[in-house]
């Protein structure tokens, strides 16, 4: 993998790309959720429509959500608590991709390259 957002999720099925990368209140990958210490991915509350997949770099379901909450707190985004911890994560091949599916059919996916580092 060349670190290349597209090159890397075009193989998921994804129609829109989108980045961790967007500023403060926005998207976030955080390593370490204060209440499951499991990673936590925060979205806009729109993302609570879609379904979540963590993929590893070889497609395989790595991480599954075991809590969920949205629009009450942090900006009202969509909460989704993994499975893992980040640092377990690390151990899968790099990058991962998160991937939503929406209802209608959308995808959207974004690039994790170290699991272990918090994207804003």
């Amino acid at each position: 993998m060349n670190g290349n957002v597209v090159a890397s999720v075009a193989g998921f099925g994804c129609t829109e790309n989108q980045s961790f990368l967007d500023g403060g209140g926005g998207r976030l990958w955080k390593p370490i959720s204060e209440s499951t210490g499991t990673a936590v991915i925060l979205m806009p509350a729109e993302f609570q429509r879609a379904e979540l997949t963590v993929l590893n770099a070889n497609g395989d379901s790595t991480a599954t959500v075991i809590k969920a909450s949205c629009c009450d707190h942090n900006g009202g985004r969509d909460h989704r608590f993994l499975s893992r911890s980040a640092s377990s994560l690390a151990g899968e091949p790099l990058p991962l991709t998160v991937r939503y599916v929406f209802p209608e059919g959308r995808v959207v996916c974004l690039e994790v390259g170290n699991p272990n580092q918090r994207l804003d």
